[in-house]
């Protein structure tokens, strides 16, 4: 973590400074899920903002005996190199002169929170984003995007979970920790889904479906059980659908011209990975109070703001796959 400290020239002091940061973090980092399950690199300082994900490639199984005195042939290391571009992302808010002076609300305290919630729904919807784009999709109904009117099925995780076990894929057993302390911590090992909350009703009907209070005190944000004893369902409002991109007859289904088609992303080990700068903590904060200056005589603007470098990318499309559905209309 890293903070603008600006003394004398009109920022608050370091210690309002220093709880401006904790309170950002602990604001945005409950609300941040989707990373939780993705591998965590650092890209050095001062190498450019390109970022190498190495993948090695399982080495052959040499199934003949070895025979006394022969060397059997080595086998060679092979390797998938994936780059991703560390960008920058941030919001900011100003503080008025008159509303610091007046207001009955601490606005620098309440700046801060919708900050640190806006930089949780700019990472969760980056991450949304990255990963509803993986090439293995299994339809609900049909052969392409524009045949889906159909609720997802308890198929449709079977055919899934296969097709993940079939590239030998791993469940997840360990996520990033939801508190301001960064860590991990354990979970049961499993696939892991990641869905809009319209499908939420639909898959606690699936024959499997456990709900979590069954299994754990501690569960995922979003987590509303499992289906198969095998893949974790966790629900959220990002996880938007394609709006209209599917069937023109909605079957009952949400849309208007056509079918809302929603993506359910099922994750394995090593499916993606999020990238930071080395050495730069999570976000980076500036607190300024209003001050004068010569550009702001009578100093009647002050700002908070907020900032990360960020970059993601799917390191296995093996490990990821997506089912593709839609969701009950209610009118």
């Amino acid at each position: 973590m890293s903070v603008v400290y600006q003394g004398a020239d009109g920022s608050i002091a370091q210690r309002t400074n220093t709880y401006a940061v904790a309170n950002i973090l602990y604001d945005a980092k409950p609300n941040i899920v989707i990373e939780r399950w993705a591998d965590q690199e650092n890209l050095p300082k001062n190498v450019g903002k390109t970022m190498t994900h190495r993948r090695y490639h399982d080495l052959p199984d040499n199934m003949h005996p070895i025979e006394r005195g022969v060397n059997p042939n080595p086998a060679k290391l092979s390797w998938t190199d994936i780059s991703s571009t560390l960008r920058m992302f941030g919001t900011s808010a100003d503080l008025d002169r008159e509303n610091y002076d007046f207001h009955e609300d601490k606005l620098p305290m309440i700046t801060t929170k919708l900050i640190g919630e806006s930089i949780a729904r700019i990472r969760e919807k980056l991450g949304v984003s990255i990963t509803k784009g993986g090439s293995q999709v299994i339809r609900a109904n049909g052969s392409a995007r524009t045949d889906i009117n159909t609720l997802p099925s308890e198929e449709d995780f079977e055919i899934a979970v296969e097709a993940l076990e079939g590239y030998d894929a791993e469940t997840i057993s360990k996520i990033v920790t939801s508190t301001a302390a960064y860590g991990t911590e354990s979970i049961q090992p499993s696939y892991i889904s990641y869905f809009h909350t319209n499908l939420s009703s639909t898959l606690r009907k699936l024959d499997s479906f456990i709900p979590y209070q069954d299994y754990t005190k501690m569960p995922i944000p979003g987590e509303i059980g499992t289906v198969l004893d095998k893949v974790k369902l966790i629900s959220s409002n990002f996880a938007l659908p394609w709006y209209n991109a599917g069937a023109s007859n909605l079957n009952g289904m949400r849309g208007v011209t056509a079918t809302d088609v929603y993506p359910i992303t099922i994750f394995a080990k090593h499916a993606w990975s999020v990238s930071k700068l080395a050495g730069v903590k999570a976000v980076n904060v500036n607190v300024v109070k209003p001050v004068a200056s010569q550009a702001d005589r009578h100093g009647l603007l002050g700002f908070v703001s907020s900032d990360f470098y960020y970059s993601g990318v799917i390191t296995n499309d093996n490990y990821l796959t997506r089912i593709e559905c839609c969701a009950p209309s209610r009118s």
